[in-house]
């Protein structure tokens, strides 16, 4: 092969796939433009409605602000829609399904765990002694994100099935043994 050959190869190459990356560049940059036009929109939408002192006068402080929670929820989304359109437009059909089922796994165990750990967090300020209670929190969630992350690992079934059972009969003992001491054992 001479370097004419591969020069030409290159180029041929290069024409094919530079309008992809034109598209990936064009949709990226619309997407950053969305996002800051949406994002002044709702700061100003929330300072408007005066939503966050209605909240602090009716139900107490949040720990988030409306304002940050509606914006992260809101990029969030379009992040996604972005994510889809791009899927759609740019990979090729035989890995969409791949890349969907992946992502989506993997998202599941993200928002798992967030919502794993706020509602550990509630139970903590309902307790009232949060500093004494962290250690249990930080294992309980690791067992729990150990779990879902079994679930996501190329390990054979039976590998994933013991492995889980394991580690939820641990986290049962946890649970249990803490419960015990908490309401049997506990003083102050």
């Amino acid at each position: 092969m001479s370097l004419v050959d591969i020069v030409r190869q290159v180029l041929s190459d290069v024409s094919e796939v530079l309008p992809l990356v034109t598209l990936s560049v064009l949709l990226l940059l619309v997407f950053f433009i969305v996002v800051r036009i949406m994002n002044n929109f709702v700061r100003l939408l929330v300072e408007k409605s005066r939503i966050e002192e209605f909240v602090e006068e009716n139900i107490g402080r949040l720990p988030i602000s409306i304002k940050a929670a509606s914006i992260f929820v809101m990029d969030l989304g379009l992040a996604l829609l972005w994510l889809g359109l791009y899927i759609q437009l740019v990979v090729p059909m035989d890995m969409r399904t791949y890349l969907i089922e992946a992502g989506s796994k993997i998202a599941s165990v993200i928002i798992i765990g967030m919502v794993g750990v706020l509602g550990f967090e509630s139970i903590i300020r309902i307790l009232k002694r949060g500093d004494r209670y962290r250690g249990f929190v930080a294992f309980a969630m690791y067992l729990m994100t150990l779990v879902l992350l079994i679930e996501l690992s190329g390990i054979s079934s039976e590998t994933k099935l013991v492995l889980s059972a394991g580690l939820s009969f641990g986290l049962g003992l946890l649970i249990g043994s803490f419960a015990l001491w908490y309401f049997f054992f506990e003083r102050g």
